[in-house]
């Protein structure tokens, strides 16, 4: 699996955000060439933080990374984002 941390700057929330992302990994069987370049689509499975934690905990307090293993194995199409949402006064 690859572990992929972004922090970027959201025109949305007005601030930077990080960003944690769980991409399955390149099969052996195939180039870099025919992975990357084959425009495959994943599904994405949003995983938000509770009140008192942080994009982290997801990493640091679950087997995320082996669930993420099973689904690969299963042949499925999924990552997984671990995005932080700070508590700037707005309402979801």
């Amino acid at each position: 699996m690859a572990l992929v941390h972004i922090n970027f700057e959201s025109e949305f929330l007005a601030t930077n955000t990080d960003v944690n992302i769980i991409l399955p990994d390149k099969p052996r069987e195939k180039t870099p060439a025919q992975f990357y370049g084959s425009g495959a689509k994943y599904k994405v499975l949003w995983l938000l933080h509770g009140t008192f934690g942080d994009y982290t905990d997801w990493i640091r307090k679950s087997n995320i990374e082996l669930y993420a293993q099973r689904e690969q194995r299963k042949l499925r199409k999924l990552a997984h984002l671990l995005h932080r949402i700070q508590r700037l006064g707005l309402s979801f």
